[in-house]
């Protein structure tokens, strides 16, 4: 265990291929659990970043939300929309820096991770409503992040692919048991110290850890069974599918901490299309403007 630890520190202190979040984007992801932060306070984090507040400010005056010209300043912004979708604002548009890459470890094009990244979080906001979750903004930031290990894992795991497709094959084993056992870890691991390292919320940290394996957090959060629901079923939709889809395993017994039945999962099927395109609109008219 202690070899595993320095080998996954070691990967990520050598990793020069991770883009760096802004100091404010990391502050606003440390505050997602805070209740004491406010609109005030959120408006302050941004402003310390020129960039950001650029990024909210465009996404804030998009059609999207019906204010074209109209908001000039991060003050406006969270008066008109609140503090939780100007907090949210801020967090897709520092996400979509981090996770618009490609990663050739997963044969993930360079818009892949983020939209499977981007429909968990869409997933985990709806999963999170139908069980009557207290705060889905967590729901939506910690689905968003979930995967962050691969971005460090890719390129040792470009090395190795060959021994996990040949294990895969061979035992018929998900895509994450067999990183572990080729390389003595997999990007949960991996994801989890890289977010303590970027001193997130434990509850994200949770979810980056064992989203695969719900039933391995202890004591259970239903904020990873919402991840671990979310990313199968948008796995089975082929939301931004790599090849770490391969042989998924499902755990049920997140249904059950989360109160949810069948029935409820489909309500978050028929509803996650629309929540997703409306989403996706934002982001384009974002991207095009």
């Amino acid at each position: 265990m202690a070899n595993t630890s320095k080998n996954i520190s070691e990967l990520i202190s050598n990793c020069d291929e991770i883009p760096v979040i802004p100091a404010a984007a990391l502050q606003l992801l440390s505050s997602v659990d805070d209740p004491n932060v406010g609109s005030l306070d959120i408006a302050k984090i941004i402003s310390t970043d020129q960039s950001l507040t650029a990024k909210v400010l465009k996404l804030a005056n998009s059609s999207y939300y019906g204010m074209q010209g109209k908001v000039t300043r991060l003050t406006e912004a969270v008066m008109i929309l609140g503090t939780k979708n100007v907090r949210n604002l801020a967090i897709l548009a520092s996400a979509d820096d981090l996770l618009n890459i490609s990663l050739r470890g997963y044969r993930l094009g360079s818009r892949q991770l983020w939209t499977h990244s981007f429909s968990v979080g869409v997933g985990c906001r709806l999963i999170a409503e139908v069980a009557n979750l207290k705060d889905v903004d967590i729901a939506f930031t910690s689905g968003l992040l979930h995967d962050i290990g691969k971005l460090v894992m890719s390129v040792t795991l470009d090395k190795e692919l060959k021994k996990v497709f040949d294990m895969i094959r061979k035992d018929s084993i998900p895509f994450n048991i067999a990183e572990k056992e080729v390389l003595g870890f997999d990007h949960t691991e991996i994801g989890e110290a890289l977010a303590q390292k970027w001193n997130l919320p434990q509850v994200i940290c949770d979810v980056v850890r064992y989203h695969h394996n719900p039933n391995d957090c202890k004591p259970s959060n239903v904020f990873v069974d919402c991840a671990h629901v979310a990313n199968y079923l948008t796995m089975t939709m082929g939301f931004g599918l790599g090849i770490d889809g391969l042989y998924y395993e499902f755990f049920p017994e997140s249904l059950d901490r989360l109160n949810i039945s069948n029935s409820d999962i489909d309500r978050v099927i028929d509803d996650f299309v629309y929540e997703y395109e409306n989403y996706e609109r934002l982001f384009e008219e974002y991207m095009a403007a």
